[in-house]
């Protein structure tokens, strides 16, 4: 199945079911693009005191009822499909604590899960996550072995414990230019592909030894290779035909990245599909280090991206 481009999922059928019939105004359609984003926005304010409030409390928590309340309500409206992060700040976490850097990249690790399940949670079908780039090899050796053994013991226990990929039906792939980790991180990463490979409800997409530079040399490569190899005109080499040699096209994901969010308030893409970042994708640069990064940052994305959906349906002619 291949969907449209960047065409959201909508469960809304219900609400416009009832609304439009009333709608013959154009008044009245502006009044509710501005009342629901209104009311949602209020819901998000309470949802961040909340968090606020708790977070002195060292205590593992359930999520907040407010935020429960929102995922659910959000999950009635159209939901993108793929949503991508770039997840920075581990390390200006870990400074601000005053802790050894690798404390932040264990905190970012326990922030990922949080945002996976936020996200699945919505009906997200498809979920990339930038988390080391090429360019990273060049750190102290020190802190790239440090991540090597985390990354290591992370897809070990994907493995070994079920938990959200068994819950969500996910399906891990850990994408880039594999061959630049330490063998007992690739045979890690297979073991946790292969655990989840059956699984077909969403995809997860570690990215990891990745830079957009390198994955759209390696798809040239691959395209050019196959031309000559087929011995067929050179004018068959279209951006279609790279598109589908990309790392998350080439392994069977259909779903264009809708939004993408990147954290630390670092205002660039870092290398991070370039390619795949066309004028259609929503760009999110929230002020937050990774490891503090929580539903109360990503609903509010959710909400804009579910705003500028309706604004186009509710204003565009009948």
């Amino acid at each position: 199945m291949t969907p449209a481009k960047n065409q959201p999922r909508d469960h809304s059928g219900c609400f416009h079911a009832v609304l439009m019939p009333f709608s013959n105004g154009f008044g009245f359609r502006k009044l509710v693009l501005a009342v629901i984003p209104l009311s949602m926005s209020i819901l998000i304010a309470n949802a961040r005191a909340e968090l606020r409030k708790n977070s002195s409390s060292s205590e593992p928590m359930a999520p907040p009822i407010t935020e429960r309340i929102l995922l659910d309500a959000l999950a009635s409206g159209p939901i993108p499909n793929h949503i991508a992060f770039i997840t920075d700040g581990n390390r200006r976490y870990a400074r601000r604590l005053g802790k050894p850097g690798y404390e932040g990249h264990q905190a970012g690790a326990a922030a990922l899960g949080r945002m996976i399940e936020i996200c699945l949670r919505l009906g997200v079908h498809s979920i990339t996550v930038f988390t080391f780039s090429i360019d990273n090899f060049r750190r102290p050796p020190v802190e790239v072995d440090a991540l090597m053994d985390l990354f290591k013991d992370h897809f070990h226990n994907l493995s070994q414990h079920r938990g959200l990929l068994e819950a969500y039906g996910v399906q891990l792939r850990v994408l880039g230019n594999i061959s630049l980790l330490p063998q007992q991180v690739r045979e890690a990463a297979k073991k946790a592909e292969e655990f989840s490979q059956d699984y077909d409800k969403a995809i997860l997409n570690i990215m990891i030894a990745y830079t957009a530079r390198d994955e759209m040399a390696t798809a040239v490569q691959t395209v050019v290779r196959r031309t000559l190899d087929e011995k067929s005109s050179p004018d068959l080499i279209t951006e279609e035909y790279i598109d589908r040699e990309l790392y998350v096209t080439s392994v069977g994901n259909p779903w264009p990245v809708d939004i993408l969010v990147r954290t630390s308030g670092v205002k660039r893409f870092s290398d991070f599909l370039l390619w795949q970042c066309s004028e259609d994708v929503q760009v999110h640069f929230i002020p937050v280090n990774w490891p503090d990064v929580g539903g109360s940052h990503i609903l509010p994305i959710i909400l804009d991206y579910q705003r500028k959906i309706w604004s186009r349906r509710l204003l565009s002619p009948q």
